[in-house]
């Protein structure tokens, strides 16, 4: 019915079949308002609006769009198994725990409390926004500053989807060496976020590569359900993979990078074969840190890329550290804790011998004064050769007593063999002997003797 409110108009007031009117209680009374305290659970809603059939909307859904004014809102949302008095339900934020909501207009904000929400359905001043679902929502106000706006920001509402491109099993963050950590190798962990992306995890120093939803981009930290980060991707290109992102800002101790400060990419991983030399040798013109110093040989192992691992008699190792993109020489090649030498060239040189720049630590810095140098040794092959001296002595000695006596010696430095042979009237006596060094051989000859009355002759 229409028509002007009055004293005993039918407005307000529900006609029977017999013509009478019956005073309706209306949706919401003043004394209602009155006894209105904000929700403090996920069960207690601030209107007690007309019950409609429960609303049928997808269990996941993911908004984008504003993570620079409202980066907590951003995301994906998961359905509870909460419905407000409307029958529409009630999403929550995977990782911030904000909550998305309705409440005349669906909101987004920390708690059920549509004062601090940050963003909001757009409806038109005087009316109330009758879609059932968020991912009916066409248009959304973001809050900016000290005011909403609807034209700076496209916040998008929809169903989340499941990723489905085949990404690396590895993959080299390249371009942050210079920070010391964020950057190096990665590994597909096994695991996957809300989405499907894998989650890798770094090979030396177990920093996490992970996608962060309300940023729109990738992310290095500690824990991959933190937004305590060391690097991240600033192009919300929202790629599925790594591999795909782009723009890196890297933390400098007190402030972010430029993505412009570093040409940062993420590359699938370089798998290397060994080359490298056997041997090197480290020294310093100052002759300090003595253990580090010295011959190196490889240990017959190598790191995730296929560099060799080299270690001193010292207990000291050389090695690839990939955050760095340097060789480095330390206590253990599992640890860039305690490195006394470091090539400073960020090169990835795949030998010892193809980095650059090699220095010193002094005391807490790395020293530019000390001139460490890296060799690799010369090796020298001395080849021994033994001279065969042959002697040949003959002594005749007098004819007084007719006799004739030859030696005949013969020296070598290998064999020894020593015969002798002694004839003697008509006995002959032979014999022979071996040794190792010198051959011996002699011969006498005595005499023969003829006896007779008148003469003698003695030859």
């Amino acid at each position: 019915e229409s028509g002007r409110a009055s004293a005993g108009s039918p407005i307000g007031r529900q006609r029977l079949p017999d013509g009478r009117y019956r005073p309706m209680r209306p949706l919401l009374s003043w004394s209602s308002l009155a006894r209105f305290t904000w929700a403090t659970t996920i069960s207690q809603y601030l209107w007690h609006l007309p019950t409609l059939a429960e609303a049928t909307c997808i269990d996941k859904i993911e908004v984008y769009g504003a993570s620079s004014a409202q980066y907590s809102k951003m995301g994906w949302y998961e359905k509870t198994t909460d419905v407000d008095a409307t029958g529409r339900p009630i999403f929550q934020n995977l990782w911030t725990r904000h909550f998305l909501f309705y409440n005349s207009r669906w909101m987004i904000g920390a708690t059920l409390d549509p004062s601090v929400a940050g963003v909001q359905s757009t409806v038109v001043p005087g009316l109330t926004d009758t879609t059932s679902c968020p991912t009916d929502v066409s248009k959304w106000d973001v809050w900016k500053g000290n005011a909403w706006t609807s034209t700076q920001f496209n916040v998008t509402v929809k169903p989340a989807r499941t990723a489905t491109e085949v990404c690396p099993a590895s993959v080299e963050l390249r371009g942050l060496e210079s920070m010391l950590d964020p950057g190096g190798w990665y590994v597909d962990s096994g695991l996957k976020d809300a989405s499907g992306r894998p989650i890798y995890r770094q090979q030396q120093n177990g920093k996490y590569l992970y996608f962060w939803p309300s940023q729109e981009g990738w992310f290095v930290g500690g824990s991959y359900t933190s937004t305590n980060v060391q690097a991240y991707s600033t192009d919300a290109s929202r790629s599925e993979c790594p591999t795909g992102s782009g723009n890196w800002r890297g933390w400098m101790g007190s402030t972010w990078s430029m993505p412009n400060d570093f040409v940062t990419k993420v590359v699938p991983m370089d798998f290397l074969t060994d080359t490298c030399t056997r041997d090197v040798e480290i020294e310093n013109d100052a002759n300090t840190e003595a253990t580090a110093m010295g011959l190196y040989s490889k240990d017959g192992t190598v790191d995730f890329s296929g560099r060799p691992i080299y270690s001193n008699k010292m207990g000291q190792f050389l090695f690839y550290w990939s955050a760095y993109g340097d060789w480095v020489v330390g206590d253990s090649a599992a640890s860039s804790w305690g490195l006394k030498v470091q090539s400073f060239g960020n090169n990835r040189a795949a030998c010892p011998t193809g980095a650059s720049v090699w220095r010193l630590r002094d005391g807490f810095t790395w020293s530019p004064y000390i001139a460490v140098s890296l060799l690799v040794p010369t090796t020298t092959t001395t080849t021994s050769t033994t001279t065969e001296t042959r002697t040949t002595i003959t002594q005749t000695t007098s004819s007084t007593t007719a006799s004739t006596t030859t030696i005949s010696s013969s020296s070598s430095t290998s064999t020894t063999t020593t015969s002798s042979s002694t004839s003697k009237s008509t006995t002959t006596t032979s014999s022979s002997s071996s040794s190792t060094s010198t051959s011996t051989s002699s011969t006498t000859s005595s005499s023969t003797t003829t006896t007779s009355s008148s003469s003698s002759s003695t030859s």
